[in-house]
Order: structure tokens, then C-alpha cells, then sequence
């Protein structure tokens, strides 16, 4: 159901008595006035030297590809994205891809060939860039196929707008990119425009013979970051660090506070022929900064940077009943950023990135929380009425502490793995270890 359907019935429900002044957050989602900032778990992890692999500076996103032979880690870096093997349990530096510029988002598609992948990345001019690559060496037989300008006008939209209209001059930025897993060839690219006032979303189809296509474009918040795909691929998840005028425009909130982002919830056509690919239906208020996304089989994960928080809706409810769905809000280690559904789905991974090495709270960190134990809290199901406060059933520190920024995460069968962006390394941690400590 359309978020206009619901306006008057969810505004009223919204009106009823209710203690505000205790609420941690504004128990209506669709309330945007205000995102709490508070301590994030204050427990010092330590340091963990183990499973490194030294990358060139700046590694962003990691992503693996793996089978009986080869375990292979890819990661985007300042100066190419770079390929390790570790089938063997160590990495084995075997070579990069696109060598000499920067990449942020990268992504691998499937399209139905045997062996082969195709590598699209986001190079730092602003142009998605698409490679075939084959298993038996990703680095050493990639044939680049093409690419495509994302710094240009499509659907009236440029990447990036000032004061509410389109400009030109500020640059895409563009810094996410995913895959639809339904209909192969189909890839999102968050244009986070750092020079604007608003981002926007693109789609472009890729193809193993000729140049990525832009298709599509819409204009959203300030710093769109992170993409999520649910029920299907028929919605899309968008995280804005700001929210601003296009949730402005959607859900006409009284105000809206000056670290609030916006979660936008798309309706999505993969093949849509004449029609659009993506509808905006609804936008809710996921945090102060949030950063990441990731969408399970009905719940949906927003890490809050600046509050130091993951907060948790329902899918469903993100569609049908916005400003009740909410789920939870918990407490999680300084600034998270990247964070992913492991083991299955059973538990949740976090990368705690203390971006701004602020000294009085812990060093940064990598933390998993078990899901059985977060629906089993008290307050889980209250809307954020109550700030959760759950231990973490298993924690890893950073090599160096200080300073190592953990960023973005990847996981498989075998590990979960993350970037360390200001120690130039990627750090992963054993899935048998995340089993035996958080059953």
C-alpha cells in the first residue's frame, strides 16, 4: 500500500498519548525531528593481529569469490582493487585489476557463464567500469569490456543538486554498487555527491560484449551510502545520511533535526519494459548518519553512525505501516559502519570504525551479535522506545587500535571480512570462530 493511503489513518495513531519525553527515539518512524546521540558499548577490545592481508592505501570494499580450488578476496583500493587467494587459510597476493586508479564499490554479476564473472567497479572519475574475469585467475585473464560516464544528465537529473537544482559542477562521487540477483545484468549505483546537497540513485544494465548502459536516475537526500535489495529484488533500500528535501516532499514530517538521516523504501521492476525500474513509496527516520543497509528475509538493518546504534524494521511495515516499523534500536561500538548477515542469517556483523579516532571512546572493532538474543531482549518490539544494550557474543580488535577505520564488510561460507581503510589491510575472522562463539 502507497504511503499516501495510510497519511491520515498512521498521522492519527501518531497523535495518540504517549510518554515522548522517555522514547529513545521518536516511536513514529515517519517522525523526523530528532535522533539521540549516546554512548556506544564501552568495553575496550583490545588488539587483534590476526588474518591480514596488507592491501594498497585506502581499501574500501571487499568481495569474495570462491570454490574447491580458489578462495578469492577482491578489494577496491586508491590505486586498483587488488585479488588475494586464500584457499589455503593465508592470503596469497595474486595481482590487481584496473592498477594505477582509485575504485570505491565494487561488485561481481553473475550472468549465467560458466566460471566467469563480471567485475563492475566505481572508479573515482566517476565512471563504472565492467571487466570479464574467470575463476581460475581473476587477475590474469580480466578483459575489460567497457564502461560508462555516470558524471551526465539522465531522466532530468544530474548526479548531484545545490539548493534544490540540479548541478553540474559537483561531482557524482559515486561510491555503492549492486547487483540485482534476479535479473542478471541489472546493477544500483549511490551517487553520494559530498559537494551537494542532494545524491541520487542510478540503474545501469551491464552486459559481457559492450558498454554499460545508464537507465535510470532519481533524485534523493543528502549522501545517499548504502543499497539493500529485499523480497525478491521487488524493493530497494536506500540509506541518505541526511534526509532532506525529497523525504521532505514524501512524508511532509514538521521538522527535521540536523543529523536525521533517511531510509527510503523503493518498489522495484527489474524488467520494466516502458515503465520506470524504481518508485519511491516511503522514507523513515533510521538514525543520526546512518551509513549501511542490509535486508534479510523480513527484517531490515540501518547502522547509525553518529548514535552509535543499529536499528532494526520490518520490512513489510516499511511498505504498508511506515511509522510503525520500527522494530528495535540497539546499542552497538563506536560509529558502525559496514555490517552484514551471517552464518545463515542467525547472526549480525558489525564493523565499529571510531571514523574519527575519538580518544575517550573505545578503539575500533569488529563485533557479532547472535539474532535469538536480540528478539529475546526486553523492549525488542517497542519501536525504539527503549535503547537496547546487548552484549556482543563475540568481538575482535584492530591491529593497531587507533586509526585502522574497519569499513565496509563481505562474507562467505568461510569468513567475514572487512576493510581496515587507514591501516591499508583487509582483516577477516574465521566463520567457525563467530559459530562456536555465538550459537
Amino acid at each position: 500500500m502507497r504511503w499516501s493511503a495510510l497519511f491520515a489513518v498512521a498521522l492519527f495513531a501518531a497523535a495518540a498519548p504517549s510518554a515522548r519525553a522517555a522514547d529513545y527515539i521518536p516511536v513514529d518512524a515517519t517522525d523526523f525531528s530528532q535522533c539521540p546521540e549516546q554512548n556506544p558499548i564501552m568495553t575496550d577490545p583490545g588488539l587483534g593481529t590476526a588474518n591480514t592481508w596488507n592491501t594498497n592505501s585506502g581499501p574500501f570494499q571487499p568481495h569474495t569469490w570462491y570454490g574447491s580450488t580458489h578462495h578469492w578476496v577482491f578489494v577496491s583500493t586508491s590505486s586498483g582493487i587488488q585479488l588475494s587467494d586464500l584457499h589455503s587459510g593465508s592470503a596469497v597476493a595474486s595481482g590487481t585489476i584496473g592498477s594505477g586508479s582509485g575504485y570505491l564499490g565494487i561488485e561481481l554479476v553473475d550472468m549465467g557463464v560458466s566460471g566467469h564473472r563480471l567485475l563492475v567497479g566505481l572508479r573515482n572519475d566517476d565512471r563504472l567500469r565492467v571487466w570479464d574475469v574467470a575463476f581460475s585467475d581473476p587477475a590474469g585473464t580480466a578483459s575489460f569490456v567497457g564502461d560508462v560516464n555516470l558524471q551526465v544528465s539522465k531522466s532530468g537529473y544530474w548526479p548531484c543538486a545545490v539548493g534544490g537544482a540540479n548541478d553540474s559542477s559537483v561531482a557524482a562521487d559515486s561510491i555503492s554498487v549492486l547487483a540485482s540477483t534476479v535479473t542478471p545484468g541489472v546493477v544500483f549505483v549511490a551517487n553520494e555527491c559530498t559537494g551537494g546537497d542532494q545524491g541520487s540513485l542510478d540503474v545501469v544494465t551491464v552486459t559481457g560484449s559492450a558498454n554499460p548502459v545508464l537507465k535510470e536516475r532519481v533524485r534523493v537526500d543528502k549522501n545517499p551510502t548504502g543499497i539493500a535489495l529485499g523480497s525478491s529484488d521487488t524493493l530497494l533500500y536506500l540509506i541518505n545520511e541526511k534526509a532532506s528535501l525529497v523525504t521532505q516532499a514524501l512524508m511532509s514530517p514538521a521538522s527535521i533535526g540536523s543529523k536525521v538521516g533517511s531510509l527510503m523504501t523503493f518498489s522495484l521492476d527489474t524488467t520494466p519494459g516502458t515503465g520506470a525500474y524504481l518508485t519511491l513509496e516511503t522514507a523513515v527516520n533510521p538514525g543520526c548518519t546512518p551509513v549501511r543497509v542490509v535486508a534479510g528475509t523480513s527484517r531490515v538493518w540501518v547502522t547509525a553512525r553518529a548514535s552509535h546504534d543499529i536499528q532494526v524494521f520490518d520490512g513489510s511495515d516499511l511498505l504498508s505501516d511506515p511509522v510503525d516499523s520500527r522494530i528495535a534500536v540497539f546499542r552497538v561500538g563506536p560509529a558502525p559502519v559496514g555490517l552484514k548477515l551471517v552464518d545463515s542469517g542467525s547472526s549480525i556483523a558489525v564493523a565499529n570504525s571510531n571514523r574519527f579516532d575519538d580518544l575517550n571512546l573505545p578503539k575500533p572493532s569488529f563485533m557479532v551479535f547472535a539474532i535469538s538474543t536480540l528478539t529475546g531482549l526486553a523492549g525488542w518490539g517497542d519501536h525504539g522506545h527503549t535503547r537496547l544494550t546487548p552484549s556482543a557474543c563475540l568481538t575482535r580488535g584492530m591491529p593497531n587500535g587507533y586509526g585502522d577505520f574497519p569499513r565496509n564488510l563481505a562474507a562467505d561460507d568461510e569468513r567475514v571480512y572487512m576493510s581496515l581503510a587507514g591501516a591499508a589491510k583487509v582483516k577477516w575472522v574465521n566463520l567457525s570462530s563467530i559459530q562456536s562463539s555465538c550459537p
